[in-house]
C-alpha cells in the first residue's frame, strides 16, 4: 500500500458491504458475515434463480426471463436486507447493490439493458419509511451498468393485503391491478432489469414484468438482494415484498 493509499484508507477505511464494520482494503465483507452467508450458486432454475432442489415455479406462468439474486435470506444478508428496510440503514443499500450486479453479470451475461427499474411502494408505506430500499438500490446497480434508472416508470396506487399476510398462491392473486406504468415513457423493445429487495414467491415481480410487457418492454429480468428458500412449494422464509 502506497502512502497515499495508506493516507486514504485511514481517512475513509473500507466497511464490510453488509453490516459496516471497518474491514482491510482487499476484503468486501467481514469475517463474521462471510461466515454467515449462503450464496445462490450451483446448478440453478433459469427461472426463478434458485438451485432446482429449491425451485417449485413450474405451477406459475412468468412474464420475466430469470431472475436472479447473490445471497439467500439468512444470517449476514437478511440482517443486512432488514436494517436497510425496517432501521433505516440506507448505506447498506450501496453494498448490497454491488453483489447484485455481480449476481446480473455472472447469470445475464450478454444481456445490454436499457434502463433499471424498481418495484414501487404504495405511497402509504414511501410516506411512513420515507424511502424505497429497492429504488435505492435500483439506483446503485443503474450507475454500474451506465444506464438510466427510471424511479418513477411503475407506481403502486392500490396497496392491497401485505404480501407477508399470504401464502405462496394468494400472494400472485394479491397483486393483480395493484400497479400502474406510466404512460409517458418510451420502452418498446426494451431490455429491462427491474430490482427488489426480497423476493419470495416471485409475484410481485410478475405483475410488474406483465405490465413492462403490456407497455411495450421487450424483455424483463428481475434481481433482488436476497432469494428465499422453497420446499415442497412453501417459501421457508415469510416475508413481505
Amino acid at each position: 500500500m502506497s502512502a497515499l493509499e495508506y493516507i486514504s484508507y485511514a481517512l475513509f477505511p473500507r466497511r464490510c458491504a453488509l453490516c459496516g464494520k471497518v474491514v482491510p482494503p482487499d476484503m468486501p465483507v467481514c469475517d463474521r458475515c462471510e461466515a454467515d452467508l449462503e450464496y445462490v450458486k450451483g446448478e440453478l432454475c433459469p427461472h426463478c434463480g434458485r438451485e432446482k432442489k429449491y425451485c417449485s415455479c413450474s405451477s406459475h406462468r412468468r412474464f420475466f426471463e430469470s431472475q436472479t439474486a447473490p445471497f439467500y435470506y439468512s444470517g449476514a444478508a437478511k440482517r443486512s436486507v432488514h436494517a436497510l428496510k425496517f432501521d433505516g440503514r440506507v448505506q447498506n443499500a450501496v453494498g448490497l447493490a454491488r453483489f447484485m450486479s455481480d449476481s446480473v453479470k455472472n447469470n445475464f451475461a450478454g444481456v445490454k439493458f436499457d434502463f433499471v427499474c424498481c418495484v414501487p411502494l404504495s405511497e402509504s408505506s414511501l410516506k411512513k419509511r420515507g424511502y424505497n430500499q429497492s429504488a435505492l438500490l435500483a439506483k446503485e446497480i443503474a450507475k454500474e451498468f451506465g444506464v438510466p434508472f427510471e424511479e418513477k416508470l411503475l407506481s403502486r396506487p392500490f396497496q392491497g393485503k401485505e404480501q407477508k399476510t399470504l401464502g405462496g398462491i394468494e400472494r400472485f392473486g394479491g397483486v393483480i391491478g395493484a400497479f400502474d406504468c406510466a404512460e409517458n415513457k418510451i420502452i418498446e423493445k426494451a431490455a429491462v432489469l427491474l430490482c427488489d429487495d426480497i423476493s419470495t414467491t416471485g409475484a410481485t415481480r410478475n405483475e410488474c414484468a406483465k405490465l413492462l410487457l403490456l407497455r411495450g418492454a421487450d424483455k424483463v429480468y428481475c434481481v433482488s438482494a436476497a432469494i428465499t428458500k422453497k420446499e415442497d412449494g412453501k417459501c421457508s422464509e415469510q416475508t413481505s415484498e
